[in-house]
């Protein structure tokens, strides 16, 4: 591999609040071990997820915040005693608000289940938190966010180059913006050639405008980047913004980072023209927006993930999990509601790529237990990487998705039992025989419930995904989804309901009409709705009974969760309670505390 040791490229990467506290996304730190192998030895991380939640949500403001809460218990009771609660549904809320805090105050007695509480607690915190509530506030009202980072700076918006800061420093919690402050004064010192976001939820939208924002204001004149998850969902919104790119960054990362990044340093120091990156976004010294030409660029070479600025430690699961990414795309791939395979089309590493990765992992961060992040893995490649595992004795556990194959048989599930496998998160996502030929899943019912079966008794916790109110899906066709889950339930660990959206690269989209989906109105969304990538069931006219499927799902949810001591969850936190309801009683009973 050639190296590039004579380009002196200095990079910080970083990841922004508020994210889970439970364990590491996967991108930084891939991005940083494959420049690292390419001869780009500068390059750290800032995981300030982890120190904003060190920093806000210390135990003493914790119980602060909880006192306040406790006050405010007192003074509903009083108007209970006094009938001024007005409707009954304000009521009930706040009643359901003060039970969860009851329960966290019994657990902050335990500063490991601390860690836990506090990460739970965030909700309840943001609701009651002034400073929190403003800085959403502003970036939603003002900055015109619609969920993501849209930013839409249109015309009939004044934002003047300090009006960001200065509403800050009128109206945003002093302390935080000090600390924001701080951090910024850190990375303007070290003099980094490039800085690169990795957004991956529009709940770290807010914090990358600030700082983004700030490094500029304050003459940062390297170059700045934003990519992630989001990023990629949003591309038309992004293209449309064009102060966007005047005033927060400088390019925009499509698709996977690793080569694109690389490019970069390269354009940065003059050895590559930027019309030459592919999967970048930019705007030109002529004021127009640019996306360059997409291509499928992912590393299927063994890379190891750098984790340089992140401390394990602090995260706040009972053992650390860190993440695997053994493919892009999906080898499925036929589904008609999903657009996986658009940017990035399937690639997968080899097992003995996979499993060096892993060998690494375990010796320098001490840990056993991995969630792979592909969109599933393939029969093929488990039937090897089990086999593999097995063979050389490795000690570890995982959590990966599946999906509903005859492939699956109890021999094989039990084959992945012994090489780890302690929890499956299925592509499920209907018990209508007419719906998943809609879907294109390639599934039947019937080998569906032939695998929970096996699975179940071999040990496997098994989480699934569905999909609610599909096109000219019927409530009975959704009750059948339901009755199947409720026969199951003892063999279910947890799900994870979606309520359908269309977006614009799937097969859906280009053939509306075989879907009953009405072309005339999603042209009247989209001409609403400037840049829009995906509809939701509203935009499309989809007709449902909100209350009615809601009142299903927690009912369903209730029944799950009476035959297991966990709710539906990350990916981290159902691989770590399946192994715990697996392994022993000590463990399983340790662990069944964190969700009482």
């Amino acid at each position: 591999m050639t190296t590039n040791k004579e380009k002196k490229i200095k990079a910080l990467f970083i990841f922004p609040p508020t994210w889970s506290t439970f364990s590491i996304s996967t991108g930084i730190p891939q991005i940083m071990g494959y420049l690292i192998q390419n001869g780009y030895e500068d390059v750290e991380a800032l995981d300030l997820n982890i120190k904003f939640h060190r920093y806000y949500y210390k135990k003493s403001r914790l119980k602060k915040l909880l006192e306040d809460i406790r006050k405010e218990k007192n003074r509903l009771f009083k108007d209970i005693y006094f009938d001024k609660t007005g409707k009954i549904e304000t009521y009930n809320v706040k009643k359901s608000i003060f039970y969860t805090y009851d329960s966290y105050l019994r657990k902050i007695k335990d500063d490991k289940i601390l860690k836990h509480a506090i990460n739970d607690f965030s909700e309840l915190i943001h609701k009651k938190d002034k400073s929190l509530n403003t800085l959403s506030k502003y970036a939603n009202e003002t900055i015109k966010i619609n969920d993501l980072i849209c930013i839409s700076l249109q015309n009939s918006i004044t934002f003047s180059p300090n009006h960001y800061i200065t509403y800050f420093n009128n109206n945003f919690d002093k302390p935080l913006i000090n600390y924001y402050g701080k951090i910024i004064e850190k990375i303007l010192k070290n003099e980094y050639d490039y800085i690169g976001f990795s957004v991956n939820h529009s709940a770290q939208v807010n914090t990358a405008f600030l700082l983004s924002k700030m490094l500029k204001e304050k003459g940062y004149n390297g170059h700045i980047s934003w990519g992630g998850t989001s990023i990629n969902e949003e591309i038309n919104v992004i293209k449309s913004s064009r102060r966007f790119f005047e005033e927060i960054v400088d390019s925009v990362m499509l698709g996977a980072g690793e080569v694109p990044t690389k490019e970069l340093f390269e354009y940065i120091k003059g050895k590559r023209r930027i019309e030459d990156i592919s999967n970048i976004m930019y705007k030109t010294e002529d004021n127009i927006i640019v996306q360059n030409q997409i291509k499928n660029q992912y590393i299927t070479e063994f890379i190891t993930p750098s984790y340089r600025g992140y401390d394990i430690k602090d995260y706040t699961l009972p053992e650390n999990v860190l993440p695997i990414r053994t493919s892009t795309g999906c080898y499925w791939g036929k589904c008609t509601f999903c657009d996986y395979n658009v940017l990035t089309k399937y690639k997968s590493r080899t097992a003995d790529d996979v499993i060096n990765e892993i060998k690494t992992l375990i010796k320098k961060h001490k840990v056993n237990n991995f969630y792979f992040v592909d969109a599933a893995l393939s029969p093929k490649f488990l039937d090897e990487f089990s086999r593999k595992i097995i063979e050389e004795k490795l000690e570890i556990y995982y959590f990966t998705n599946l999906r509903f194959e005859e492939v699956y048989t109890k021999e094989f599930l039990q084959r992945l039992y012994d090489s780890g496998l302690r929890c499956a998160g299925w592509g499920f996502e209907s018990a209508s025989p007419r719906i998943l030929k809609l879907m294109n899943k390639g599934t039947n019912i019937e080998t569906t419930q032939k695998i929970l079966i096996d699975s179940h008794n071999i040990g496997i916790s098994n989480h699934l995904y569905l999909i609610i109110a599909f096109p000219t899906e019927t409530q009975e066709e959704f009750n059948t989804t339901i009755d199947f889950i409720y026969k199951n339930k003892e063999r279910i660990s947890s799900i994870a309901e979606h309520y359908f959206h269309l977006k614009k690269n799937s097969y859906i989209y280009s053939n509306l009409s075989n879907f009953g989906l009405n072309e005339n109105r999603i042209k009247i969304v989209e001409a609403h709705k400037r840049g829009i990538n995906s509809f939701t069931t509203n935009d499309l006219g989809i007709k449902i009974d909100l209350k009615y499927y809601e009142q299903k799902i927690e009912l369903l949810k209730k029944e799950i969760e009476k035959n297991n001591n966990f709710s539906e969850g990350s990916f981290d936190t159902l691989l770590l309670a399946s192994k715990y309801m697996s392994i022993n009683k000590e463990k399983k009973n340790f662990w069944s505390k964190l969700f009482k």
